[in-house]
C-alpha cells in the first residue's frame, strides 16, 4: 500500500499502534511519515499497511451476516 492510500485510511489509533510496534514515539511517528528518508518510514508504511488490512479484514467478518 503507498504512502497516499494509507494517509486516506488511516483512523484513530492507526499511528498510535503502528508507532508501538516500531518502538518509537506517536509524535515521531508522525514526523517519520512525512520523511521518506527517515529510517522509520518504511517500518511504519509496513506496520500501517498490516494495521488498516487487518481492521478491514475483521470489519468485513464482523459485519458480514453468517449464513
Amino acid at each position: 500500500m503507498e504512502i497516499e492510500q494509507i494517509k486516506i485510511k488511516m483512523q484513530p489509533g492507526d499511528l498510535n499502534t503502528a508507532a508501538t510496534v516500531v518502538g518509537i514515539s506517536p509524535n515521531n511517528a508522525s514526523k517519520a511519515l512525512t520523511r521518506p528518508n527517515s529510517k522509520h518510514f518504511n517500518a511504519l508504511v509496513e506496520v500501517l499497511t498490516k494495521v488498516i488490512s487487518m481492521r478491514e479484514i475483521m470489519l468485513q467478518e464482523l459485519l458480514t451476516p453468517e449464513q
